[in-house]
């Protein structure tokens, strides 16, 4: 009987991150294993945050063939050389050279956030993040080259080195101080979910409403932190899933002793989910807002463009030139977009039947919303909730 391999699965699985990754190395064992799996012990038996050393040893002890984990701390990189085992890593702080790295595709992710924020129809803008992580600067990079495409300008927070070991609410403070200095109403990209629910509770401490004043999107779409802030948070989904199946995929590769294909597995972005911490619109322009908000508010029964102009008491030409200069895109445009959006929030968020998902938007028939998903995002109903929905 054929050796079954053993891996070692020593990933954070508390966040959305690591969940993902695990249920891609999942789905691959059941195709294509079987395989034996040895995880990361739950927290009441770890000596301290993250991978450990007793935990390396266990997965050497237990003659682990492989190993997916994640690397915490710098001194960990020398861990796994010592280990001398075919591994896949996803990092903290910085790439870990010589093994293949899991990493998400920073620069879609940050273009994704300024994207989204623009169409609220916001002119200031900041980034929340953490200085010494390397994926949180690269976000930011591509998040303020967006912007600054737009001629928009960028904030960011950086918290001071001596703030490191104070207590929670003093750092909450200092970022408080930080968000109530800067211009409303204000888009903000954090560089994950975590951190949007850091300023979520900072701007609570400054008396600053969200939506109306700082909106707010982050990164992982992981619902346990999404729901906790209030509002609900506003994120970009990652296929985790996808990039753990890859990793697996690699794995099996390097352990029948065949060259990986390369030196890195990128994660890539999702959807961004919309929860109420973005529902809104900075638009100076009465006439335009309230046309948007019709939109939002009769997505279901809009038939015409027409009837939109006739909402706000302006002709649609009229219309259509102010909705063009103040955001850019026309009135159909927004139609199509809205509708686009909130298809995707049913697929993702609901398990509805697709006859359903179609009465919601508008349509009657669900070969109808078939046809304009396809077109307008390249991928069946089927095919997106299969990435992206409940699992």
């Amino acid at each position: 009987m054929p050796k079954i391999p053993r891996i070692a699965v020593l990933l954070q699985t508390d966040n959305a991150f690591g969940r993902g990754l695990a249920r891609g190395v999942a789905q691959y064992a059941r195709l294509h294993g079987p395989w034996s799996f040895y995880r990361m012990p739950p927290f009441y038996r770890q000596q301290r945050q993250g991978l450990s050393k007793n935990t390396l040893a266990k997965g050497r002890t237990w003659q682990a063939d492989a190993v997916i984990a994640h690397v915490n701390r710098p001194e960990e990189q020398e861990d796994f050389r010592l280990m001398q085992l075919p591994a896949v890593v996803t990092y903290v702080r910085e790439p870990v050279p010589g093994i293949i790295n899991i990493h998400s595709d920073n620069d879609a992710l940050g273009r994704l956030a300024a994207e989204h924020l623009l169409e609220r129809g916001l002119k200031n803008f900041a980034y929340c993040g953490f200085d010494d992580m390397c994926w949180s600067a690269q976000r930011q990079h591509s998040f303020t080259r967006r912007l600054h495409a737009a001629n928009r300008r960028v904030h960011s927070y950086h918290q001071p080195a001596e703030m490191d070991h104070r207590l929670w609410q003093e750092k909450l403070q200092h970022m408080a101080d930080w968000a109530a200095s800067l211009p409303k109403p204000l888009g903000v990209m954090a560089c994950n979910d975590s951190r949007a629910q850091d300023l979520t509770e900072a701007c609570k401490m400054a008396d600053i409403d969200i939506p109306e004043e700082v909106a707010v999107i982050g990164v992982d779409n992981d619902e346990g932190i999404c729901q906790l802030c209030d509002p609900p948070l506003t994120s970009i989904a990652q296929n985790t899933e996808r990039a753990g199946y890859e990793a697996a995929e690699v794995l099996e590769r390097i352990m029948r002793g065949q060259t990986p294909p390369g030196d890195q597995i990128v994660v890539p972005p999702g959807p961004v989910v919309v929860r109420q911490s973005t529902d809104m619109l900075a638009v100076q322009d009465k006439a335009v807002a309230d046309a948007i908000r019709y939109i939002h508010r009769h997505t279901r029964d809009l038939q015409q463009v027409q009837e939109v102009a006739n909402a706000v008491g302006l002709s649609l030409r009229q219309l259509q030139k102010r909705f063009s200069r103040a955001l850019g895109w026309r009135i159909s445009d927004e139609i199509r977009r809205t509708r686009v959006q909130r298809a995707c929030q049913l697929l993702i968020e609901t398990n509805m039947p697709m006859a359903k998902v179609a009465d919601a938007i508008g349509y009657a028939e669900p070969t109808n919303l078939a046809r304009f998903f396809r077109r307008e995002t390249g991928m069946s109903l089927l095919q997106y909730r299969k990435k992206y929905g409940r699992k």
